[in-house]
């Protein structure tokens, strides 16, 4: 078993404690270690893996090579969430310990090839409110390099893709950054 907590007030910050660079941290469930500095964020890290490597019956003692990310823009795979509150729709990570979307304009963990995508999705699916009730989660992919782009919507559509896609090609469409994988092949951009 396992419990949750949250956090009330803090009395006296710890020698390492910062501010988080992030201004949704506290609500939105990504960035768990951005009030450390980022060596004891690394050593954290190593503690938990030391510990999930002993709950799973194969302890190590010995060194664990870490090698740090940049802090900001690590992120090459994201799952983000769609959510219509009101009249407002959101794009983002859940809240910690909700469903609840928390919008995130740009996020410290995710490129800006990919911030820029996910808000030209948001974007154009503002115009097309329809289709955007039909979207779930959107997947983004990108390579090493950044040179590569790929995005996947995950729909409650069952057997009616053609709200999504017409005869002519997608009906939601957005400008990526970088090649494009279409149906057809790897596209360069604005072909």
């Amino acid at each position: 078993g396992f419990l949750r907590a949250r956090a009330e007030d803090v009395l006296s910050p710890g020698a390492s404690r910062r501010p988080s660079p992030c201004a949704f941290a506290g609500r939105c469930g990504g960035c768990s270690y951005q009030e450390l500095d980022y060596a004891p964020q690394l050593r954290l890290k190593e503690a938990v893996l030391r510990e999930s490597l002993a709950r799973g019956g194969v302890a190590w003692e010995g060194p664990i090579a870490v090698a740090g990310s940049p802090e900001e823009g690590w992120r090459t795979r994201a799952s983000l969430h769609l959510e219509s509150r009101g009249a407002n729709l959101l794009l983002g990570l859940h809240e910690e310990g909700t469903h609840q979307v928390v919008d995130l304009p740009p996020c410290l963990q995710l490129s800006e090839n990919m911030t820029r995508a996910a808000r030209a999705l948001l974007d154009e699916l503002k115009r097309q409110s329809q289709r955007a009730r039909a979207i779930q989660h959107v997947d983004l992919a990108e390579s090493v390099d950044g040179r590569q782009l790929v995005m996947s919507l995950e729909t409650a559509l069952g057997p009616r893709p053609d709200l999504l896609a017409g005869d002519s090609g997608p009906a939601v469409q957005v400008a990526l950054p970088g090649p494009v994988l279409s149906r057809e092949g790897l596209e360069a951009p604005g072909a």
